[in-house]
Parts: structure tokens; C-alpha cells; sequence
């Protein structure tokens, strides 16, 4: 998909998210760390929220109590930790994590690994618990 196509969606998608959900889902990624400040909420309701995620180098290992998260890749490549499995990912693939299963992403290519993450139910960064 052309970066232009892809920016035109994102921004279509981010008029629809009620301007107290784009700030509540603001609030909660900046607690998430550095790495989040590449993180862009797409749109956001009860069932489910969905994210346009750009990865310079690394997500720590974490996992999420509740939430289901499906990732699918739209640049670059890199090794997901999922559970016991290390899965090579790479632009098309998805990847579904269930709850309680705890992953982690190191990029391995020189163009950006960017993603999009929709997590169900409604994500409100109260289900990320970091992993040691």
C-alpha cells in the first residue's frame, strides 16, 4: 500500500474518534514509554481499539491480562517473541496474540518496522503488564 493511501486512511479513520477518546488514549501511551511516542491512534470505541505503531528498535517483552492484540505488518521486518516461539515477520504477515501470552519485537531491517495493532476490547493502557 502507497504511504500516501496509507496516511489518507489513518487521518479519515482519526476524524471519526471522539476528541475525550483521541485524549484518554493519548494520556495512556505517553505511560508506555519513549518507544510509544511513535504510536497513533486510528480509532478507538468499546469493542476495540486500533493503532498505527512505528517501532525504531524495540518493544520489551510484556503482555496483556485481557485484550486479544492482532498485529499486521505494513513495513520492514523483524523477530516477534510470542510465548516460546520466535516468529520472523516481515510487510503482509499477521500475527495474533492472545491474552496473557507475552511478546516482544527487535527490528531487523534498515527501513522502518511500522504496524497496525488493534487490541479487543477497547485499549485504555491499563493492560500492558511489562515483563522482566
Amino acid at each position: 500500500m502507497k504511504p500516501i493511501l496509507i496516511a489518507f486512511l489513518i487521518f479519515t479513520s482519526l476524524l471519526k474518534v471522539n476528541a475525550q477518546t483521541k485524549i484518554e488514549v493519548l494520556e495512556a501511551i505517553e505511560e508506555l514509554g519513549s518507544w510509544a511516542k511513535n504510536v497513533i491512534p486510528i480509532a478507538s470505541d468499546s469493542n476495540c481499539s486500533s493503532f498505527l505503531i512505528r517501532v525504531q528498535e524495540e518493544v520489551k517483552p510484556h503482555y496483556h491480562a485481557y485484550h486479544t492484540e492482532h498485529i499486521y505488518v505494513i513495513n520492514g521486518s523483524a523477530n516477534i517473541m510470542l510465548g516460546d516461539s520466535l516468529l520472523k515477520v516481515k510487510k503482509g504477515d499477521l500475527i495474533v496474540v492472545p491474552p496473557k501470552t507475552v511478546h516482544s519485537v527487535k527490528v531487523n531491517s534498515f527501513e522502518p518496522f511500522e504496524v497496525i495493532s488493534i487490541q479487543a476490547p477497547e485499549y485504555k493502557g491499563e493492560d500492558r503488564i511489562e515483563v522482566e
